[in-house]
């Protein structure tokens, strides 16, 4: 896989033992198998947008703590809201940082977006 994915796997890692947790554990808390785990931290395995926002929830980490290139430090105990609505981001970083997983998870839906209207 790329860099991409590659740096989104260490991040999540790097969130995983914080909390002091083994692969099994997250995967049992995201409804994974630790395979899938240990090919997503490892960065062997794409991931979609809803996973990233579990991952995020399970580790209690706001989710742009694991987007590369967001830079946002490792704080369990922001937990984000699920679902998330482009119409709901309101600060510039939020929306810089769904941009950058729309950008980088193209088959990635949000919701609110392809409904009708």
């Amino acid at each position: 896989m790329d860099a991409f994915y590659a740096e989104f796997g260490r991040l999540v890692r790097q969130a995983r033992k914080a909390k002091k947790w083994n692969q099994a554990r997250l995967a049992t808390r995201i409804k994974m198998s630790r395979t899938a785990v240990t090919n997503i931290e490892g960065g062997h395995q794409s991931v979609p947008l809803h996973v990233v926002y579990e991952l995020a929830g399970a580790l209690q980490v706001d989710v742009r703590v694991l987007l590369p290139g967001s830079g946002a430090p490792v704080e369990p105990g922001a937990i984000p809201e699920w679902p998330i609505r482009r119409d709901e981001i309101r600060r510039k970083e939020d929306q810089r940082a769904m941009e950058t997983v729309l950008a980088n998870f193209p088959s990635a839906q949000v919701k609110g977006e392809n409904e009708p209207t």
